[in-house]
């Protein structure tokens, strides 16, 4: 992770405690996380008030249904379906987002994140 980006994310944490953050108010992206963002566009299964819990179980069977084995351990440990919701950060739920083919529609962003440096999986 870069300066820039450990900065960008204190800055983030920083507005999140005065401010609620809407989406996820208890999620944390302290310790590790991807360099990337990533969008994902919805339609009529999510919309601008779904909840978080809603959003990540979206993305989880997207991510498991283009691979089933998006979210595999090295040692074959099993990973609950809450290790795998505490790896998802969200960014921003828009009915404008920018997607990754350059299309505008409604969207998610998020990157890959460890709460704590225990048990990291990325």
């Amino acid at each position: 992770m870069g300066i820039l980006d450990t900065i960008k994310n204190f800055i983030y944490q920083i507005i999140c405690l005065f401010y609620k953050c809407a989406i996820c108010p208890e999620d944390t992206c302290i310790h590790q996380h991807s360099s990337r963002d990533f969008t994902m566009p919805y339609s009529s299964e999510l919309n601008l008030n779904s909840s978080c819990d809603e959003i990540k179980d979206y993305i989880l069977a997207n991510l498991e249904r283009i691979n089933t084995d998006a979210f595999h351990s090295s040692d074959d440990t099993p990973i609950t379906g809450t290790m795998k919701k505490e790896l998802i950060f969200i960014l921003e739920n828009r009915s404008d987002m920018i997607t990754n083919n350059g299309n505008s529609s409604p969207g998610i962003k998020f990157k890959f994140c460890c709460p704590t440096g225990e048990n990291c999986l990325l």
